[in-house]
Protein backbone atom coordinates (compact mmCIF):
# COMPACT_ATOMS: atom_id res chain seq x y z
CA UNK A 1 0.00 0.00 0.00
CA UNK A 2 2.97 2.18 0.29
CA UNK A 3 3.13 2.24 -3.49
CA UNK A 4 -0.37 3.71 -3.80
CA UNK A 5 -0.62 7.45 -3.83
CA UNK A 6 -3.27 9.33 -1.85
CA UNK A 7 -5.09 10.23 -5.10
CA UNK A 8 -5.17 6.62 -6.13
CA UNK A 9 -6.31 5.70 -2.64
CA UNK A 10 -9.04 8.31 -2.95
CA UNK A 11 -10.06 6.95 -6.37
CA UNK A 12 -10.08 3.39 -5.04
CA UNK A 13 -12.15 4.53 -2.05
CA UNK A 14 -14.61 6.34 -4.37
CA UNK A 15 -14.80 3.31 -6.64
CA UNK A 16 -15.42 1.06 -3.62
CA UNK A 17 -18.11 3.47 -2.35
CA UNK A 18 -19.80 3.54 -5.79
CA UNK A 19 -19.65 -0.23 -5.95
CA UNK A 20 -21.18 -0.53 -2.47
CA UNK A 21 -23.81 2.05 -3.38
CA UNK A 22 -24.61 0.13 -6.56
CA UNK A 23 -24.81 -3.13 -4.60
CA UNK A 24 -27.01 -1.44 -1.98
CA UNK A 25 -29.31 -0.15 -4.74
CA UNK A 26 -29.42 -3.61 -6.31
CA UNK A 27 -30.23 -5.20 -2.94
CA UNK A 28 -32.85 -2.50 -2.24
CA UNK A 29 -34.29 -2.91 -5.73
CA UNK A 30 -34.38 -6.68 -5.36
CA UNK A 31 -35.98 -6.34 -1.90
CA UNK A 32 -38.61 -3.92 -3.26
CA UNK A 33 -39.28 -6.26 -6.18
CA UNK A 34 -39.71 -9.24 -3.81
CA UNK A 35 -41.87 -7.10 -1.55
CA UNK A 36 -44.05 -6.00 -4.48
CA UNK A 37 -44.31 -9.62 -5.66
CA UNK A 38 -45.37 -10.72 -2.17
CA UNK A 39 -47.87 -7.85 -1.91
CA UNK A 40 -49.30 -8.78 -5.34
CA UNK A 41 -49.39 -12.44 -4.34
CA UNK A 42 -51.20 -11.69 -1.07
CA UNK A 43 -53.58 -9.27 -2.79
CA UNK A 44 -54.42 -12.00 -5.32
CA UNK A 45 -54.95 -14.45 -2.44
CA UNK A 46 -57.16 -11.89 -0.69
CA UNK A 47 -59.10 -11.28 -3.89
CA UNK A 48 -59.55 -15.04 -4.40
CA UNK A 49 -60.63 -15.44 -0.78
CA UNK A 50 -63.16 -12.61 -1.20
CA UNK A 51 -64.45 -14.17 -4.41
CA UNK A 52 -64.72 -17.57 -2.74
CA UNK A 53 -66.52 -15.93 0.18
CA UNK A 54 -68.94 -14.15 -2.14
CA UNK A 55 -69.60 -17.38 -4.06
CA UNK A 56 -70.17 -19.32 -0.84
CA UNK A 57 -72.37 -16.56 0.53
CA UNK A 58 -74.41 -16.58 -2.69
CA UNK A 59 -74.69 -20.36 -2.56
CA UNK A 60 -75.79 -20.30 1.09
CA UNK A 61 -78.33 -17.55 0.40
CA UNK A 62 -79.67 -19.47 -2.58
CA UNK A 63 -79.92 -22.64 -0.51
CA UNK A 64 -81.62 -20.70 2.30
CA UNK A 65 -84.13 -19.17 -0.12
CA UNK A 66 -84.84 -22.59 -1.66
CA UNK A 67 -85.40 -24.15 1.76
CA UNK A 68 -87.56 -21.20 2.78
CA UNK A 69 -89.71 -21.60 -0.37
CA UNK A 70 -89.96 -25.36 0.22
CA UNK A 71 -91.00 -24.77 3.81
CA UNK A 72 -93.65 -22.24 2.76
CA UNK A 73 -94.99 -24.73 0.18
CA UNK A 74 -95.13 -27.50 2.79
CA UNK A 75 -96.88 -25.19 5.23
CA UNK A 76 -99.41 -24.23 2.53
CA UNK A 77 -100.02 -27.91 1.76
CA UNK A 78 -100.46 -28.74 5.44
CA UNK A 79 -102.80 -25.76 5.85
CA UNK A 80 -104.89 -26.88 2.86
CA UNK A 81 -105.03 -30.45 4.19
CA UNK A 82 -106.08 -29.22 7.63
CA UNK A 83 -108.71 -26.93 6.10
CA UNK A 84 -110.02 -29.88 4.06
CA UNK A 85 -110.13 -32.07 7.18
CA UNK A 86 -111.92 -29.36 9.12
CA UNK A 87 -114.35 -28.83 6.26
CA UNK A 88 -115.09 -32.57 6.12
CA UNK A 89 -115.44 -32.71 9.89
CA UNK A 90 -117.82 -29.73 9.84
CA UNK A 91 -119.81 -31.40 7.07
CA UNK A 92 -120.00 -34.62 9.12
CA UNK A 93 -121.10 -32.66 12.19
CA UNK A 94 -123.80 -30.90 10.18
CA UNK A 95 -125.01 -34.24 8.75
CA UNK A 96 -124.97 -35.74 12.22
CA UNK A 97 -126.88 -32.73 13.53
CA UNK A 98 -129.50 -33.03 10.74
CA UNK A 99 -129.81 -36.78 11.41
CA UNK A 100 -130.19 -36.18 15.15
CA UNK A 101 -132.74 -33.43 14.48
CA UNK A 102 -134.76 -35.73 12.20
CA UNK A 103 -134.50 -38.54 14.75
CA UNK A 104 -135.76 -36.23 17.52
CA UNK A 105 -138.49 -34.92 15.23
CA UNK A 106 -139.66 -38.46 14.42
CA UNK A 107 -139.48 -39.43 18.09
CA UNK A 108 -141.45 -36.33 19.10
CA UNK A 109 -144.01 -36.92 16.35
CA UNK A 110 -144.37 -40.55 17.44
CA UNK A 111 -144.73 -39.52 21.08
CA UNK A 112 -147.18 -36.77 20.13
CA UNK A 113 -149.15 -39.22 18.02
CA UNK A 114 -149.21 -41.64 20.97
CA UNK A 115 -150.33 -38.87 23.30
CA UNK A 116 -153.05 -37.73 20.87
CA UNK A 117 -154.24 -41.33 20.43
CA UNK A 118 -154.19 -41.86 24.19
CA UNK A 119 -156.01 -38.55 24.67
CA UNK A 120 -158.61 -39.48 22.03
CA UNK A 121 -159.06 -42.90 23.67
CA UNK A 122 -159.49 -41.24 27.05
CA UNK A 123 -162.05 -38.82 25.58
CA UNK A 124 -163.84 -41.70 23.79
CA UNK A 125 -163.91 -43.74 27.01
CA UNK A 126 -165.09 -40.75 28.99
CA UNK A 127 -167.84 -40.14 26.41
CA UNK A 128 -168.90 -43.79 26.57
CA UNK A 129 -169.04 -43.62 30.34
CA UNK A 130 -170.92 -40.36 30.14
CA UNK A 131 -173.35 -41.80 27.60
CA UNK A 132 -173.84 -44.89 29.78
CA UNK A 133 -174.41 -42.77 32.82
CA UNK A 134 -176.88 -40.63 30.92
CA UNK A 135 -178.63 -43.71 29.67
CA UNK A 136 -178.87 -45.08 33.24
CA UNK A 137 -180.17 -41.76 34.49
CA UNK A 138 -182.89 -41.73 31.79
CA UNK A 139 -184.22 -45.07 32.79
Amino acid sequence: MADVSPIQQRRMQDQKTRQQTTEAREVTSEFEKKQKDQIRKYEEMLKKTKNDYELELGRVKSEYDKKKIDLIKRQDEILKMEQLKLSEELSDIKKSNVDRKNELKMSNESELSSLIESHNNTIANAKKKFDLEMAKNKK
